[in-house]
């Protein structure tokens, strides 16, 4: 079996991430004795061995992709079915999960796999095989031969989570990266209902019955095997989305990790759960920083049009708790969903700057099946099947150029701003300074001429740097390469 990875990136020596969805399939397939082999296909030049690839000889070639990498799986789909006619082609991941059947019918994929796929590929090998009726296999998107598309029954989420073999990083080949850090999930699944996140699809499609934790056991278990491996790591990254929810299970957690390691580690959490009791927990464990989503600083953006409820006032508190543990605080913003202003955008900046912290900043991308999808094209900004790059190049939403401009400079030098308001406007303890520096911060920052000059300046700069690139045959990855469908022949 052939994985491909759309992992694209237009950064210089970008050299891909590790994913777990890949690593635990790869896991439980070669538990069962089969050959796995994966194509990384973080730039495009990886992409001239596939053909190669699977010439020597694959029974079945499956892609896994996000919504901003599917037009990458249209794009080599084609180019297999032309050298391969006969090759089944199964798409998997985020993308497959929420829309099968737009996933394949934009497609030359003859299969979708919805939602967990540890169990669903055992079941499906068997069916190539010619053991099993692919009627009968749940989680199950295909083709018939009218070129319509029937969706089978989606099996119950795999419980407990403790069942399934450790990953398979040495699919990913972590060791040549020489990495000091490794990610690891101690579960799956998050309780809210945000309306620009793919858990509130998932939890949809498994009747609330998503979130899950393996026993803090199995995941220290899990840490000791990845030690012995890779003796390089010095610190964790906990990938579960929320991973300070259950308080009595990271009470367990943090217990058995403290005897069992000294190890740093960062982790996840949401500014609801975010207490002195949990907080004192992680970091007598060893926990260095927290990422939590603020998302916007407008509380009618976050909580009317987001569904991420919670006041500004708990978010300013759950950094005072983080703080005084001495636990640094790292937040993800969002810019640029439908109907925020200019100036709701600038307020993310200023809750920002106002209790110091860094930002993970994003460009709002309307993931199908989300309710800000729907949002987006009831309000025309958005038509089905318009992919982007990623989560920050641009917005792709119908946006007039002057306020995708905008959303662009919030994003690209969100942390610059947040620097630039803290020193100059918060830092001020008088009240009467910091007022009239706040105010005139917003009429220089937030002034139309002023972003689209430095925006220019940017652009100008991007400009030069891709053609340096293009002169010294360096990477990068733009979506208009995809079409030319000769791309992998001509390399």
């Amino acid at each position: 079996m052939l994985f491909i990875y759309p992992d694209l990136n237009i950064d210089v020596g970008w050299r891909g991430h590790y994913y777990e969805g890949i690593a635990m399939l790869s896991a439980v397939l070669k538990s069962k004795g089969h050959y796995v082999k994966l194509a990384h296909i973080y730039n495009l030049e990886r992409s001239k061995d596939i053909i190669k690839e699977i010439s020597a000889g694959f029974d079945l070639v499956a892609f896994s992709s996000t919504t901003p990498m599917f037009p990458y799986v249209q794009f080599c789909s084609k180019i297999i079915k032309k050298h391969f006619k006969e090759m089944p082609l199964l798409c998997g991941g985020a993308h497959a999960t929420a829309v099968p059947e737009e996933a394949l019918k934009t497609s030359d994929v003859d299969y979708a796999c919805i939602g967990e796929g540890e169990y669903f590929i055992l079941d499906f090998l068997e069916y190539l095989q010619g053991s099993r009726a692919k009627e009968d296999i749940k989680n199950l998107a295909y083709k018939t031969s009218l070129n319509e598309v029937k969706i089978n029954e989606v099996r119950p989420p795999i419980n407990p989570l403790d069942d399934l073999p450790f990953p398979d990083r040495g699919l990913f080949d972590l060791q040549h990266w020489n990495t000091d850090s490794a990610d690891i999930s101690a579960g799956r699944g998050c309780p809210y209902k945000c309306a620009y996140c793919s858990n509130d699809y998932l939890n949809q499609i498994y009747k609330n019955k998503y979130l899950r934790f393996r026993k803090p056991e199995t995941v220290i278990r899990e840490i000791e095997t990845l030690l012995k491996r890779y003796p390089s790591i010095k610190q964790l990254m906990f990938l579960d989305d929320i991973f300070l929810l259950d308080r009595e299970w990271l009470s367990g957690f943090c217990k058995l990790y403290s005897n069992s390691f000294k190890l740093p580690f960062n982790a996840t959490a949401h500014p609801e759960i975010i207490t002195d009791e949990r907080i004192k927990m992680v970091k007598e464990a060893g926990c260095r920083e927290i990422d939590f989503g603020i998302q916007s600083g407008n509380e009618a953006i976050r909580n009317n049009i987001m569904l991420r409820h919670g006041s500004n006032d708990k978010i300013k508190e759950s950094i005072r708790i983080l703080k005084k543990h001495g636990i640094r605080p790292l937040v993800d913003i969002i810019f640029g969903v439908p109907a925020e202003k200019k100036t709701q955008m600038l307020d993310t900046i200023k809750i920002c700057a106002e209790n110091k912290v860094r930002a993970k900043s994003h460009i709002f991308y309307p993931l199908p099946a989300t309710r800000l999808e729907e949002l987006s094209i009831q309000m025309s900004l958005y038509d089905k099947n318009t992919y982007g790059e990623d989560y920050h190049s641009r917005s792709i939403l119908k946006y007039s150029k002057l306020h995708k401009t905008r959303i662009l400079f919030f994003h690209r030098y969100s942390n610059v701003l947040i620097l630039i308001y803290s020193i100059l406007g918060y830092s001020l303890t008088n009240i009467f300074s910091r007022k009239m520096c706040l105010y005139a911060l917003d009429k220089i920052l937030c002034n139309d001429l002023v972003i689209c000059f430095i925006v220019a300046i940017r652009s100008t700069f991007m400009k030069i740097r891709s053609f340096i690139r293009k002169i010294y045959w360096i990477n990068e990855y733009r979506l208009t390469q995809l079409k030319d469908a000769n791309f992998i022949e001509d390399k």
